[in-house]
């Protein structure tokens, strides 16, 4: 007479649920496309309030997303990582490490290959906020810099790129 299901290691491990996508590389090379599927995914559950500041989520949200997030980490970012029990941490530490450029031209043709692909989806992004999301990506150290290019006005995306890229 059977009691129960069996638990056996072969049905846990079976059960344990596969990355959505790609994990985050160390390097941090497709941390764009990774950060974006998992806002997505985050938003698509209803959990996008654990990785927000003040987003007021409960504990079992707190927990799902912390298990997500490192799901889809490579295992030395895990291990790094290893005392962070907040989602929200986490996302912010992450976010710090990884999202700034090596240069001006790395970022410029990352932000054109999303602006592709949004346009892709329907989505048309205009000058302005083009401008914006460049202006918002500059690094704190380097915040006068960025109220002196914003004082000047730039009407299009690449009157700013050109002169970033001869400075």
């Amino acid at each position: 007479m059977r009691r129960g299901p069996n638990f056996s290691v072969c049905n846990i491990v079976a059960n344990i649920e596969k990355p959505k996508f790609h994990i985050l590389e160390v390097s941090g090379n497709n941390y764009l496309s990774w950060c974006l599927d998992v806002e997505l995914h985050f938003q698509g559950q209803g959990l996008a309030n654990a990785i927000i500041i003040d987003g007021n989520a409960n504990d079992k949200d707190k927990a799902n997303v912390l298990i997500f997030i490192r799901r889809h980490l490579y295992e030395s970012l895990k291990t790094q990582y290893l005392s962070v029990r907040d989602p929200e941490i986490l996302w912010t530490r992450l976010k710090e490490r990884l999202q700034d450029f090596k240069s001006v031209f790395d970022y410029n043709s990352t932000l054109f290959d999303i602006v592709s692909r949004l346009e892709l989806c329907g989505v048309k992004l205009t000058e302005s906020e083009l401008l914006e999301k460049t202006f918002s990506t500059c690094h704190a150290s380097n915040i006068v810099l960025q109220q002196q290019y914003w004082q000047r006005q730039f009407k299009t995306f690449s009157e700013l790129i050109f002169v970033l890229l001869t400075a």
